[in-house]
């Protein structure tokens, strides 16, 4: 071995004395503990802590059937009537062992005041369609409610295609909700159009256009349908699923309203410039302005809905106002023949007039 070196032996020389001393045995082995000098400028790392091995559990809440109709969840509500109505009556295979089950009474009678209940808020939720400007909210509840009519259709339709043999269905079948929708539907229609017909005016009489009555009527009712048809294709028409063709049924019913009060307004007697203006609606503003309308491009058919008047009663209309302006051109034809006896008079004219032909002349 050569020489150590200074700075090895200054190291050795700083050795602590139990280093020094004599080496202890481990294991066989000798092993000497070192003390090793501090590094300037080091600093030790801290350990990072170890992850907490505490599980957080999260507690889903559990809402019943008044909670969830309390913040329109609609469908989990009619899902959770839906259990109760197979575990009461067995139906969860819709098997005849287990539609043999013996029900409780009380429990079927509270499970049928909770239908009704459930059935009055999807009605509301259908009623207020038009009540109030379109709003997220007030759409997505239409839309549970849509959906869980659905739900109670396809229930029926269990009930209708059980088991023959089997015991009765509970009392409160069939819903027929699809059939109860479309009913409020067509109320909802005629509450509209008749409240339109009524409401005070909100049209200047000095508009020449509108200066009768029956111009502003039919006005406020063609608006009230075009409004309501157009926020239908644009808004509730995503509320729906595509089998209940819901743009064709709103159209269908306002189109068979208006044309009811426009056959009566035509069959009424009406003056030249009120049928003109009733022509007017018919052949022009209602199928140009209305129907083919772009926002209702593709979400109707306009083919199957007819025109507003029938054609008897559409040819009375034209012949009503062709007579009514003969009639009203009448005075004027008086007039001129009187002012042209008076020139006669005057001119002391010798020859005999033919007044007949005066007033071919006059009328020309």
């Amino acid at each position: 071995m050569g020489a150590l070196g200074p700075d090895l032996v200054a190291a050795m020389d700083n050795l602590s004395p139990a280093v020094q001393g004599s080496p202890k045995t481990v294991h066989g082995r000798f092993r000497h503990k070192l003390k090793i000098p501090k590094i300037p400028g080091f600093v030790k790392r801290q350990r990072s802590p170890k992850p907490s091995t505490t599980c957080i559990v999260e507690t889903e809440v559990v809402m019943d059937f008044l909670e969830n109709l309390k913040d329109n969840h609609l469908v989990e509500a009619c899902q959770q009537l839906l259990l109760r109505e197979d575990q009461l009556f067995g139906q969860e295979t819709m098997t005849v062992e287990g539609l043999g089950q013996v029900c409780n009474e009380d429990d079927k009678d509270t499970l049928q005041k909770d239908y009704e209940t459930l059935l009055l808020h999807l009605w509301m939720a259908v009623h207020t369609t038009f009540s109030s400007t379109p709003s997220g909210e007030h759409l997505e509840i239409l839309r549970r409610a849509v959906e869980t009519i659905t739900l109670l259709e396809e229930k029926d339709q269990q009930w209708e295609g059980r088991p023959e043999g089997s015991s009765e269905a509970p009392v409160w079948r069939p819903h027929q909700c699809r059939r109860t929708h479309d009913t409020l539907l067509e109320k909802i229609v005629e509450s509209r159009m008749r409240n339109a017909a009524v409401e005070e005016d909100n049209v200047s009489v000095s508009n020449s256009n509108l200066s009768t009555s029956m111009k502003r009527e039919v006005y406020r009712m063609g608006e009230c349908l075009k409004e309501d048809v157009l926020r239908v294709a644009s808004d509730v028409r995503d509320c729906y699923p595509p089998d209940f063709d819901v743009c064709n049924l709103y159209v269908r019913l306002y189109h068979q309203k208006f044309s009811a009060r426009l056959r009566e307004l035509a069959r009424s007697g009406l003056d030249v410039d009120d049928c003109n203006y009733l022509l007017c609606w018919v052949n022009n503003y209602y199928p140009n302005d209305i129907l083919k309308h772009k926002d209702l491009e593709g979400h109707i058919n306009i083919e199957s809905l007819g025109t507003l008047l029938s054609e008897k009663d559409l040819t009375t209309l034209e012949e009503q106002y062709l007579l009514q302006k003969e009639v009203n051109r009448m005075p004027e034809t008086a007039k001129y023949n009187e002012q042209a006896k008076s020139i006669c008079i005057l001119l002391d004219n010798p020859f005999r007039v033919d007044w007949s032909q005066i007033c071919c002349v006059c009328c020309l």
